[in-house]
């Protein structure tokens, strides 16, 4: 008997059920879609199927942060499941069920939201998988035939889903047992209530935002967005708590307009916590789309960037090779220009180009006063790098080795690390951003737990420091810049057979290759690289805005009661249609308006910060600023259009419900 009535209370609360179950599979889905699309892309870059270590790092370089975020919602979603089914529990023990079958019926219920949520989840995502898997086919199809996912991005998406459940429902145990069951169920009457009186904390998050866009321009921002997205986000959660429980408290006081705003805004004083915390998880998704990935899809756009390249061919040579050089040049017409040089190793795993101050007059026309072991650093990046990390991690006395990277200049422990033989005695008296022979990515193995992201880039000694030097210094000594207007080809094979035999063997290339830069190629693996981080960049401020999208749906539906009945009050009061239909649609887009004054600002201002930090010349920073522009209107608009339209509907499903009363 008490097995069919937990089974009826169930099924009288079946639609919340679903809902719980339906933003299960939609996070889980959101979990392996991901991992698939980066174990295509390492597909792609590698042509083979990604391990786990792999997938893992593809994985966490960009939605860290939105699984903390999933895993948030789902405690809120599950909270929310559990307060509605209190009162349900509550019953059982009354009507005498033993405690020990309550939780056997209990646990299969949320054991049923955990598997469905699970296979669903694969099913779906699975689907969204094959769709993408077949768009980056047709976009990759000069690379790859058939992209292979392999079973890991299953197994990943296993672990993380066991271990979001796992957090959500401890997290809802621990909770229920420090409240207490009857706070549990007195949300949105008691416990929702605001406290927040005070501007001082505000003041505190103006703070800490003014601290995040410090970051921005320092170390933390230069590796990455990760510390001032986290950052941001801390300061909008302050922001939306304080500002939100201040400023409904202040309109308490103005008694002409608390009364005017209070028919759609009593359920903010009283629901105030589950409001501020759904709207604080569209606003940290939204700074993540617009900051996180925004400025990463400019800087990929346009994906063929020849500027980069100035050269068809650039070969790392040496003094002894100017007769090979010159016959080679008379022979095919080859346009040539040699820079006596030397080669320097950085702390950071990367090797680069070391000239004379004189050396780079000539080059450049340009004057650096240098003396004794100051050095002037010229970074050879594109639009991406620009506002990233310096030589040696940006250190002002930077490690520094005279001559190529061997295996016995370095330390082997768990980490890759500079041995006694370089240097920190270099003091970097200035930088400048230049494309001078061009911008090498670096091409070395993934296991060797180097990191580089660009070779090449040109040390400028003093005259006096460079002489003394530049005989010690092993490797290359001779950079040569070619142009080839006539058989590229037949001059790359024959640099190419000389220096196999003659030249520098590159130790960051896992294939063992000679310095040897050739334009076309160059720019062909540029191509793909930006193809792939515009591909990826877009997949995921697509999924992520799709994830904005449902929190706001799965809010309104799951307020819909609540609404229901309170809309039903004033229909029998004889509120006129027109305003009750305009109370509604405030009430219900109110979250999302209260997300998007918050993150909008706050992103707005952190992505100025960032793309004028780039420091790029006037004509970039317009497009980059216009772009942003585009992008948060256009956000904002589509948000706020489709509220609104869910509120009609809301609103026209609520008058129906009414006339049937």
């Amino acid at each position: 008997m008490l097995k069919k009535i937990f089974l009826k209370l169930l099924w009288e609360r079946k639609n919340d059920y679903i809902r719980v179950i339906l933003s299960g599979i939609f996070c889980i889905s959101v979990i392996f879609f991901s991992a698939a699309v980066g174990s295509g892309l390492v597909y792609i870059s590698v042509g083979e199927k990604a391990s786990m270590t792999e997938l893992v790092m593809e994985v966490e370089k960009n939605f860290v942060i939105p699984y903390v975020l999933l895993i948030f919602l789902m405690i809120l979603i599950i909270l929310s499941y559990i307060r509605k089914r209190a009162h349900d529990y509550a019953m059982l023990n009354i009507l005498g069920m033993k405690k020990k079958h309550r939780y056997m019926y209990i646990g299969c219920e949320y054991l049923g939201i955990i598997l469905g949520s699970i296979v669903g989840g694969l099913i779906l995502g699975e689907v969204e998988s094959l769709i993408v898997k077949r768009f980056m086919e047709n976009i990759f199809n000069d690379l790859v035939d058939n992209i292979f996912l392999g079973f890991t991005p299953i197994i990943l998406t296993l672990i993380i889903s066991i271990v979001m459940f796992g957090i959500g429902f401890c997290f809802c145990d621990q909770y229920i047992a420090c409240m207490g069951i009857e706070n549990v169920t007195s949300v949105g009457k008691v416990s929702g209530k605001n406290k927040v009186n005070s501007p001082w904390p505000i003041i505190g998050g103006v703070v800490i935002f003014i601290i995040t866009l410090i970051s921005i321009v320092t170390y933390w921002g230069q590796i990455g967005y990760t510390i001032p997205a986290t950052l941001g986000m801390i300061a909008m959660a302050i922001l939306i708590l304080f500002g939100g429980g201040y400023y409904l408290e202040r309109l308490r006081r103005k008694k002409k307009k608390y009364f005017k705003k209070i028919l759609w805004l009593n359920n903010w004083y009283h629901m105030f916590y589950s409001h501020v915390n759904f709207s604080y998880i569209v606003s940290a998704f939204l700074l993540i789309i617009l900051f996180g990935f925004n400025i990463v899809l400019v800087d990929n756009l346009p994906v063929s960037q020849t500027e980069n390249y100035p050269y068809d061919l650039v070969w790392g040579a040496n003094e002894k090779d100017r007769l090979f050089i010159k016959k080679i040049s008379e022979k095919y017409d080859v346009q040539t220009e040699l820079i006596p040089c030397i080669r320097v190793t950085s702390g950071n795993c990367a090797e680069h180009i070391g000239i004379s101050a004189a050396e780079y007059k000539r080059l450049t026309g340009e004057n650096v006063a240098l003396k004794n072991k100051e050095i002037y650093i010229v970074y050879q990046w594109d639009r991406s790098e620009y506002g990233t990390i310096g030589l040696d991690f940006g250190k002002s006395h930077p490690r520094l080795y005279m001559g190529c990277a061997t295996p016995n200049i370095w330390v082997y422990t768990q980490k890759t690390l500079p041995g006694n033989k370089f240097t920190r005695d270099y003091e970097v008296k200035g930088v400048t951003r230049k494309i001078i022979t061009g911008n090498f990515k670096t091409r070395v193995l993934s296991t060797s737990n180097m990191n580089t992201d660009v070779f090449e880039d040109i040390i400028v000694f003093s005259d006096k420091e460079y002489k003394r030097i530049s005989n010690k210094a092993e490797g290359s000594n001779l950079t040569v810049l070619m142009n080839t207007p006539k058989k590229h080809s037949a001059v790359l094979k024959k640099v190419s057979e000389y220096a196999e035999k003659h030249s520098q063997v590159n130790f960051f290339d896992y294939r063992g290759g000679n310095l040897i830069y050739d334009r076309k190629q160059c720019l062909i693996e540029d191509r793909e690289r930006k193809m792939l981080n515009v591909t990826a960049t877009l997949i995921d401020m697509i999924v992520l805005f799709i994830s904005v999208i449902f929190i706001l749906l799965e809010k309104a539906a799951s307020d819909y009661e609540i609404l229901e009945w309170k809309y039903l009050f004033y229909y029998r009061t004889g509120m006129p249609e027109k305003k009750r239909k305009r109370n509604m649609i405030k009430e219900v887009t109110a979250i999302a308006k209260v997300g998007l004054l918050v993150s909008m600002p706050v992103v707005t201002t952190m992505m100025f910060v960032k793309i004028v930090y780039k420091q790029m010349s006037i004509h970039w920073t317009y497009i980059y600023l216009v772009e942003a522009t585009v992008i948060v209107m256009g956000v904002m608009s589509i948000i706020m259009i489709i509220m609104r339209f869910i509120a009609g509907r809301m609103f026209k499903r609520s008058e129906r419900n009414s006339e049937d009363e």
